[in-house]
């Protein structure tokens, strides 16, 4: 990724734009899914569930 304005990030191939602070938590996220990829998605199990239990039982899908 190219650096065209200053807090953004450009990909080469495709121009798509993201800001440094999400390119930065997607790189921490590749990261840990690659250390160990069952703890990652477990992470992501809990902070699903955390998530859905604030909606309002009423306005649940599932």
């Amino acid at each position: 990724m190219g650096s065209p304005r200053a807090g953004r990030c450009r990909c080469a191939g495709c121009s798509y734009e993201i800001g440094v602070d999400a390119w930065t938590f997607h790189q921490e996220l590749v990261a840990e899914l690659e250390a160990d990829e069952k703890a990652f998605f477990e992470r992501v199990r809990q902070r699903t569930e955390h998530l859905r239990s604030l909606v309002p039982a009423w306005q649940r899908t599932h």
